[in-house]
């Protein structure tokens, strides 16, 4: 009997799914409600998760990966009023992320959603991609040290590893609060893998090997392929700036498609602090500076054009899960 009702539960849960509507309400300092309509009968509990959306670069097919990290996942309960319902889910790092409405075990409905002040990405358009370059020209010559060091090419006292190892930690540390504080995700963690291979390198006189595969912790990495990944970093952070801004101005789009008269202002105040970080990115290619120029000035008859050509870019970089 309990398996026919769980069958049943299923079987109207899924048809239930395309009658969920979700969408982010005015954040406050300290929370982020979300409110939708479901197809569900009175007081119906549902728990409303957000998994925070990473990327990472796949090098294989030169596209970026989404995945939901389970480190940075929110959550709150909410009761269904009227086919109604509101969540109040505690305030985290803005960004992109997996929202989740569920029923007990089952998984009702999911969807990626911009949670938090849209304001906080677009701040990270300016300057940061700079600074992330600025890092990797430093983690470029503490790994052209290590390689010295391994060499016996330089001296490797007690001094210069524990400079070494306080300038790791400093680069370390802006990598990370990059990562939490910004839409930069995938040329941090690239950069830290970076860092975590030289803090564990065995290189230094009482820890030395003459092994090459064995200096380091992943027996494939050598000072080459480290060469390889900062190389690689330079393309990364170019690529990552354009996806945010690409996903942030496609989804502030979306939004307004129901209430352009209201909500196109924010699309265009967008497109404005993008033309603003373009400034210092001049070699950008021609279709994605045309896109940020129609953002910053679209209107309800060009709302569909912009949108389309917005994702034909992300398309580019963002490989679909």
């Amino acid at each position: 009997m309990k398996l026919i009702v769980g069958i049943l539960l299923v079987l109207a849960l899924e048809q239930d799914k395309l009658r969920i509507r979700i969408q982010p309400l005015v954040p406050t300092e300290k929370a982020w409600p979300v409110g939708g309509t479901i197809e569900r009968p009175e007081d119906t509990l549902l728990q409303i998760y957000a998994l925070r959306l990473e990327r990472r670069w796949d090098a294989k097919i030169g596209k970026f990966r989404e995945s939901p990290s389970a480190e940075s996942r929110i959550w709150a309960r909410a009761l269904v009023s009227r086919k109604e319902f509101q969540a109040i889910l505690p305030k985290a790092p803005s960004g992109f992320y997996r929202l989740c409405v569920c029923e007990e075990a089952s998984e009702l409905h999911a969807e990626r959603l911009l949670l938090g002040r849209s304001s906080d990405l677009t701040a990270s358009w300016v300057g940061l991609s700079e600074r992330l370059e600025q890092c990797r020209g430093r983690l470029a010559k503490l790994l052209e040290l290590a390689e010295k060091v391994s060499k016996d090419e330089t001296t490797a006292g007690p001094t210069v590893k524990k400079e070494f190892m306080s300038a790791l930690a400093k680069e370390d540390r802006f990598l990370e609060e990059t990562a939490l504080k910004s839409d930069f995700t995938a040329a941090p963690a690239l950069l830290r893998s970076v860092v975590w291979q030289l803090r564990n390198a065995q290189i230094w006189r009482s820890t030395a090997v003459d092994d090459e595969e064995r200096k380091f912790l992943d027996p494939k990495t050598t000072f080459l392929s480290l060469g390889s990944t900062m190389a690689v970093a330079q393309t990364v952070i170019s690529a990552e700036w354009r996806t945010s801004i690409l996903s942030v101005l496609g989804e502030l789009l979306g939004r307004a498609a129901e209430r352009p008269g209201k909500l196109l202002p924010a699309v265009r105040r967008g497109g404005f602090e993008a033309l603003k970080a373009l400034e210092s990115n001049p070699e950008v290619d021609k279709d994605f500076t045309s896109a940020v120029r129609h953002a910053a000035e679209v209107d309800e008859n060009t709302m569909k054009d912009l949108k389309a050509a917005l994702d034909a870019l992300q398309a580019a970089l963002v490989e679909k899960p």
